[in-house]
């Protein structure tokens, strides 16, 4: 395969994974929750299945999404996994943005 289009495609791939990952509430909610710092999977889970009404093994699908997308990195602590945002989770989405025009190289609007 043409190495140009290969990257296209892996980069494409990547915009799906992270607007999949951003487009649940669920979600999105978790991204609220750990913004004030990191948090045990087993919290999180409860609090998905709480405000969400889903069961425990799908909130842990959000977490696992969130992850795949580079959202949030996992730290493993003994047999706890605890979230935290990733310390480069908006540049995914600032590239896309600035791939279009829609904001300048310095994050402004046009």
């Amino acid at each position: 395969m043409d190495p140009e289009l290969e990257a296209q495609l892996l980069t494409q791939e990547r915009d799906a994974r992270l607007w999949a990952a951003l487009s649940h509430p669920a979600r999105r909610a978790v991204l609220e929750w750990l913004d004030v710092g990191p948090a045990t999977a087993t919290d999180l889970a409860g609090s998905i299945s709480a405000r969400f009404g889903v069961r425990r093994s799908r909130a842990s699908q959000h977490l696992r999404a969130l992850a795949a997308a580079g959202l949030v990195r996992v730290i493993h602590d003994g047999s706890e996994r605890w979230y935290a945002i990733a310390d480069d989770a908006a540049l995914p989405v600032a590239r896309w943005l600035r791939d279009r025009g829609l904001i300048s190289e310095r994050g402004e609007g046009r």
